[in-house]
């Protein structure tokens, strides 16, 4: 869950506004601000997010705990399917040896 994304979008709605008005009255491109609603991106920066946490009116100290709680969340999830993906391997590599051993065969 990106709560950074998801509030800047929310406002965004909020203000029926579309990706490229908000760019224009802001400076960012529509893309970036589109990655950093999506989770994307996480802007760690002071200028995007004070850009937005202006624009908006919300609290620039908030924005920033959101985002580095969003890239927190993102590093954990990123570790959790590295050691996914370590362990498939690792059973994989497992069951090829165990079949080019004749201990078993892959159903």
């Amino acid at each position: 869950m990106a709560e950074l994304g998801d509030l800047l979008h929310m406002e965004r709605r909020r203000r029926k506004m579309n990706l490229r008005e908000v760019s224009n009255s802001i400076g960012l491109s529509p893309i970036y601000i589109s990655e950093i609603e999506t989770g994307k991106k996480i802007p760690l920066n002071g200028e995007g997010l004070l850009k937005l946490a202006e624009f908006y009116d919300l609290d620039p100290a908030e924005l920033t705990k959101k985002a580095f709680r969003d890239k927190a969340e993102q590093r954990v999830q990123k570790v959790e399917y590295s050691e996914y993906a370590i362990a498939r391997k690792k059973r994989k590599n497992e069951l090829i040896y165990e079949v080019l051993e004749g201990k078993s065969v892959p159903d």
